[in-house]
């Protein structure tokens, strides 16, 4: 009975998606992410970075979009207070897994998938993975110093033509960057994206 129940659920999953149009889309690009500025031991500035990953959207006119991205961003830090000897400067670097779960609509819609024009928002999740330093120091932030996950809000718009597509994002960031806001501040990220890539449609 079990087995039964649990294969006609996959058939019926299956159908929705047939019937709702499910679409692959790879992609990679560029991002800049900026920092907002706040009292600590240390300033951010912000940096460039690169993303790769892919997103499944279900519809067409109206749809939802869910998707991960393994992404890699290079910062620099300066520490404000450092003794009297001048600030310490060094290259940050930080790997995240993205998912973002959008919302979005079609406002031009090439049947024939020659030409589409769609706009998207919704919250973005990143978790940190991995954050290493140019130099070692005691005082540094490490991966530890990082909230579990930081989100944001983000929109864009997207256009294709057939199977090729790009897109451009602006990411609003919504919760503190870092736990240790006595040492690093209650920054908050916004991120400039841009991705291009293939979809393919089922």
């Amino acid at each position: 009975m079990k087995k039964t129940i649990l294969s006609l659920f996959f058939v019926l999953v299956c159908s929705f998606l047939l019937k709702a149009q499910l679409t692959i889309i790879p992609a990679a690009g560029v991002h800049y992410t900026n920092f907002t500025r706040s009292p600590g031991e240390w300033d951010r500035y912000g940096g460039f970075g690169y993303q790769a990953g892919a997103s499944a959207i279900i519809g067409r006119l109206t749809y939802g979009e869910l998707g991960v991205f393994w992404l890699k961003n290079y910062s620099e830090f300066s520490q404000i207070n450092a003794g009297g000897n001048g600030p310490v400067r060094f290259n940050h670097e930080v790997t995240i897994l993205r998912i973002p779960v959008l919302g979005g609509y079609t406002i031009w819609d090439g049947q024939d998938l020659s030409f589409d024009f769609r706009v998207f928002a919704g919250p973005v999740f990143d978790i940190v993975l991995q954050a290493n330093n140019t130099i070692p120091h005691t005082d540094a932030p490490a991966k530890q110093d990082y909230n579990n996950v930081i989100w944001g809000g983000t929109a864009g718009f997207s256009v294709a033509y057939w199977w090729l597509f790009a897109d451009a994002a602006y990411e609003f960031g919504f919760s503190k960057v870092y736990k240790n806001t006595a040492d690093f501040g209650t920054a908050k990220a916004n991120t400039v994206s841009l991705n291009i890539g293939i979809r393919i449609r089922f």
